[in-house]
């Protein structure tokens, strides 16, 4: 449902903004499913330019930046639960990398809801892609994002082998490296980013996400 809030709001703006429609469409399904995994696979059906991909991922990456420090600082604010803050994390900010960073400051139950969430939302972008290929009248074309494999073959692996102690220990190393994969993506805000997107891809951008973040937050209440 906020998926499909998301995209019905960002086409109903698309008239009140002076930004390239393809520029426009790449923030509305970065910021509807994931970020800039959904940029790359949409932007390869699309046939979009190079600059109107950079200016889709500038918006969304200082989004999503803005989200990884902002929601832990409010979680101790809000009624929700753990599993709660986990569900509005991942219906709320872009990349999953910062849905992890931002769910974790509350705990297992917290981090592991915001993934499973967050990773559903990921599938969106089979169908979009599919639909949009055919929009631009070409072959369906499906794509399925490599992580999404990775992490159901990791799952079938620890529910089928019995090492449970080697499991524990490869998730709390990946966890440390989750850590030093978000201090690298601190490395790329850099303030090329804010004037290649412009005040307009900004505000665009900004409105997408102050919607999703509300949506996000009611669905995750009664959640």
């Amino acid at each position: 449902m906020n998926l499909v809030i998301i995209i019905s709001l960002g086409y109903l703006l698309l008239r009140f903004f002076r930004l390239e429609k393809a520029t426009m469409e790449l923030i509305i399904f970065g910021t509807s499913i994931c970020g800039g995994s959904a940029i790359a696979a949409v932007a390869s059906v699309m046939k979009a330019r190079d600059e109107q991909i950079g200016v889709s991922m500038g918006v969304v990456f200082l989004l999503n930046t803005v989200a990884l420090f902002a929601f832990p600082l409010v979680s101790g604010l809000l009624p929700l639960t753990p599993e709660q803050y986990g569900t509005w994390c991942a219906l709320s900010i872009h990349d999953t990398s910062s849905v992890v960073g931002a769910a974790a400051i509350l705990g297992d139950a917290s981090l592991q809801t915001a993934t499973i969430m967050k990773l559903t939302r990921t599938l969106w972008i089979t169908p979009i892609v599919f639909l949009i290929s055919l929009r631009q009248g070409e072959k369906g074309k499906l794509s399925i994002p490599l992580f999404i494999l990775l992490f159901l073959l990791a799952s079938i692996t620890a529910s089928v082998l019995p090492f449970h102690s080697l499991f524990r220990t490869l998730a709390s190393a990946g966890k440390v490296f989750m850590a030093i994969a978000l201090y690298m993506v601190g490395f790329g805000l850099h303030r090329t980013i804010v004037k290649k997107a412009g005040i307009g891809g900004i505000l665009f951008g900004a409105s997408l996400w102050a919607c999703s973040i509300v949506t996000g937050y009611l669905l995750a209440s009664v959640s």
